[in-house]
Parts: structure tokens; sequence; C-alpha cells
């Protein structure tokens, strides 16, 4: 492990609680001293790497330490480290270890940081290693209590909410790079196989996707003017049928698109549509994206998807 004493143990003429809150201090400003010192002195990206991934989930856990200062040094080193990491970009992140620490902990500010270095690591890998961790991805970010009436309700996201949304967000990208197999092939089994997702993950996952199938986005208003009779802001005519929670948790989508947000949003819905005909979903999940699919002219590539798959649904 990580943080291991070097101190030895001293006799203090002191009340005993006082001098072990004091010297359990120190003994941990040291050792996260100690792993700064190792991360200033690494000279090269390959040493970084080495480092990131035998010290980064360890220090995390200490923002766990009962120490205001401890926590405050840990959150310094990350700083430092995030700031190295804007100009090391081909440096990769322990991932793995990452998405266990944040399925075994409940600490609140280790659950952030995780987050944090676990968004920068799904920026620095390949479609196919993507490919490769989203079923792990989404297990962790599956929730075990979901409700989408109350989801994303808050400004302030929990954790939890927090790692779907960056989970969610990060699939649409990795779908627009990603080739779908033809319909009941032997490669459209192994895309299901490969991926091993549980039931509750795919119904969760086909009802998001069916939302962002109606996200019109939220950067072009459509306004109309108040002497003619209309709405100062008629909103209310885009994005129909998605809650001001939904359309707040799609918008990430457009924030993140350059150029030409529309033009990605269109391309985006056709990998939807045919990710939803995979054998990864059933018919009963993707009955309601094929209605919504097959209602909307605008799209003629995922209209069409949409027109067989419902016509395909038992």
């Amino acid at each position: 492990m990580l943080f291991r004493s070097a101190y030895p143990i001293f006799t203090i003429a002191e009340p005993v609680e006082m001098a072990g809150d004091a010297s359990s201090e120190a003994r941990e400003l040291n050792l996260v001293s100690k792993v700064e010192m190792r991360f200033a002195l690494a000279d090269s990206d390959g040493k970084l790497q080495t480092l990131l991934s035998t010290y980064l989930a360890p220090l995390l856990l200490k923002l766990a330490s009962e120490h205001a200062a401890v926590r405050n040094k840990v959150i310094t080193v990350c700083h430092h480290i995030n700031n190295r990491l804007k100009s090391s970009s081909n440096v990769s992140l322990p991932i793995q270890a990452l998405l266990r620490q944040f399925r075994e902990v409940e600490n609140g500010l280790v659950l952030q940081l995780d987050l944090m270095f676990i968004s920068l690591a799904l920026e620095r890998i390949t479609t196919d290693d993507g490919l490769d961790l989203l079923p792990d991805l989404l297990g962790v970010a599956t929730p075990k209590h979901w409700d989408a009436s109350t989801w994303w309700s808050s400004e302030q996201p929990p954790p939890e909410e927090r790692i779907w949304h960056v989970s969610f967000h990060y699939l649409l990208r990795l779908l627009l790079s990603w080739k779908m197999p033809d319909r009941v092939t032997k490669e459209d089994t192994a895309l299901s196989e490969r991926l091993g997702l549980s039931a509750s993950m795919t119904e969760i996952l086909a009802y998001y996707l069916g939302k962002f199938l109606v996200f019109d986005g939220v950067q072009t208003r459509l306004t109309a003017p108040r002497e003619a009779g209309g709405l100062a802001d008629s909103t209310s005519r885009r994005n129909l049928g998605l809650s001001e929670n939904e359309v707040r948790l799609l918008s990430k989508f457009e924030n993140e698109s350059v150029g030409a947000p529309g033009a990605r949003l269109s391309q985006t819905k056709i990998a939807v549509a045919k990710f939803l005909f995979t054998s990864v979903f059933m018919d009963t999940q993707r009955l309601i994206p094929a209605v919504i699919l097959s209602s909307d002219t605008t799209n003629l590539a995922a209209f069409r998807i949409g027109d067989i798959m419902f016509k395909q649904c038992d």
C-alpha cells in the first residue's frame, strides 16, 4: 500500500489522544509530500504515467483523511498533476483503478476527484479501448436506485448521477466512430456478448437514448414577438417530451460540439438508431425510440432505420 508509516513510536508526555492525532497528521502529510516530490521529479511522460498508475488512486484516498491539512495537501498535488497532464496529452491514466475505487468508496471528496480523473482518462483512450472499457464504465455508472422523475434534478448533482452523465456522453462520442454490425449476424451477437450489459443497464440506456432522439438542442432559441401575441421565449416549442432536468442533462452534448452542433446532433442520432437496432437491446426497449425515429422526417437516415425497427418490433 502507498502510505506506510516510516515513523517510530514516540513516547511523549502529552495526552495520548492529542499526541496520536498530531502524529497521525504529521505522518500523512509526510507521505503525501513524498508522493508530491516523486511527481515533481518525473522528467518524462513515461515516468509520469508510471507514477500515475502506482500512486494516483491511493493518493486520492487520502482525501478521506480526518485532517484538513492532509486533504488540502492532496488537492494541491492533484492540481499540479492536472496542470502537468494538460501538457502531456499522450499520458494515460489508470482508469480501471479509478473506476474500482469509485465503486468501493463513499467519501464525497474522493468520489469528486475520482470522477475528475475518470473524465480526463476517457479523453485519452482509443475507440477500441473504449469499447473494451464500456461494460465496466456503465457497470459503475448504472444507478442502484433510479427514478427518472428526480434524476438530475439538482443544480449540483451527487457523484452517482454525475458518473452516469459522464458515461452516457462518452457513449454518444464513441458511437460516432463505432461501426455497427448488420442486424442478426454473428457480429451482432458478438457485440452483445462483448458488451455484456445487464438488463438494468440496457433499460436505462434505452430510456435516455430515446430522450436524446427527442433532443433538439438548446443553443438556438425560437422566439415570437410579444406584439404578435407570441411568447417572449418559446423554448417550449423545442425539446417536446423532455423535462427541464433531461434538457440540462443532455445539454452537455451541445456544449462539447465544435463548429456545427446541429450536424453533429443529426449524425449522432443516426449512430444511436443503429446502436438501438443491435441485439444489445430487446424489442420492448427499442419500441419507443423506434416510434420517435419513425415520426421524425427531418433526419431521413435515422427515419428509415426507425421505420424498419418499428415494423420488426414484436
